[in-house]
């Protein structure tokens, strides 16, 4: 964030929401999502990596490969959605990125890291065409879609965690944005920030920016949603198989976090610049907030999870698993 927005305040910013997301800790912490919360931690450097290949320093492309090497690593699924990412990145920024220094840049990381991780992948081809049963490691990936009430829940006590539609699951995590980093990406429509940023460049710069990660993470938000009609891109055949090994569509929540976690620092930073004698004030109140809703909904998990299904909210006195 500090290198996109060259503001290092909104890298600091960035990095607190980013650090205390719920969803995040809930993974790490509560679930044991292991694997996925440690590819969430290198997330931040392969985004770099591909900012700086398409539209950035293209002699820097080396974030780019020691990134997705450190993605794929920990976490094959969250690899494979990158993937999908930086291909529409490169779409739609092709005036960019299809010249020929940035093509090379490309290739060249792509090239390492594929020289990086040939010992891992060329078994993983080797297994995955062999004659295995692979149908426990596939779901109905349109049941897990997640209500948009639960993205947006400020409280524990109207649902906890994802669910798969019209049954109860123990042991997930938590699908929500949080209080604060919700609250921060809100700060961007703001309207009277923008007579403000009329007389700075850089302010303009910087909403710009943020507004435009901002509609990354809400298109991210929509797929996993239930405003995302799944079910009828189900029925294409290439998708159904692609989406059945993917499993959870709340898997997209990392990339979520990635993208509001830096609009939503943008628009702290905005705000703070408009009320500059409050700016310390405003720092400070913005990572209290981010901590404190992390504590609340970790440590006010004793059990009795609260589902909200597509058509009924179940009582947590009738839905108690222990």
């Amino acid at each position: 964030a500090s290198r996109i927005f060259v503001k290092r305040e909104i890298g600091v910013l960035a990095c607190l929401f980013y650090i205390t997301a719920v969803f995040r800790l809930g993974a790490g912490y509560y679930v044991g999502l292991y694997g996925w919360y440690t590819a969430m931690s290198f997330l931040p450097l392969l985004c770099l990596g591909v900012y700086e290949i398409i539209v950035g320093d293209a002699s820097k492309w080396i974030y780019g490969a020691a990134g997705f090497t450190l993605v794929l690593q920990t976490h094959i699924l969250s690899a494979f959605l990158s993937c999908l990412m930086i291909a529409a990145a490169c779409v739609i920024h092709y005036k960019t990125f299809f010249r020929k220094e940035r093509l090379c840049k490309a290739l060249k990381a792509a090239g390492l890291a594929l020289l990086l991780n040939l010992w891992f992948i060329i078994p993983l081809v080797y297994m995955m065409v062999e004659p295995m049963n692979l149908q426990e490691l596939s779901f109905r990936f349109t049941e897990f879609t997640v209500p948009l009430a639960l993205l947006f829940k400020c409280f524990m006590e109207i649902g906890f965690f994802t669910m798969k539609e019209g049954a109860a699951l123990h042991n997930v995590a938590p699908a929500t944005i949080g209080p604060a980093l919700t609250a921060a990406n809100l700060i961007l429509l703001l309207p009277f920030l923008w007579a403000g940023m009329k007389r700075s460049s850089s302010c303009a710069r910087v909403r710009r920016t943020g507004v435009y990660l901002a509609l990354w993470g809400s298109v991210s938000l929509f797929l996993m949603s239930r405003l995302m009609p799944w079910k009828a891109v189900a029925k294409i055949p290439v998708f159904a198989s692609m989406l059945a090994y993917i499993q959870f569509p709340w898997r997209l929540f990392s990339f979520v976090l990635l993208f509001l976690c830096m609009s939503g620092a943008a628009g702290v930073w905005l705000l703070a610049q408009e009320y500059g004698q409050w700016k310390r004030i405003a720092y400070a109140l913005i990572m209290l907030v981010s901590f404190l809703s992390a504590m609340y909904y970790l440590n006010g998990n004793n059990g009795e999870h609260v589902l909200l299904m597509q058509t009924e909210l179940i009582d947590s006195g009738l839905c108690r698993m222990d």
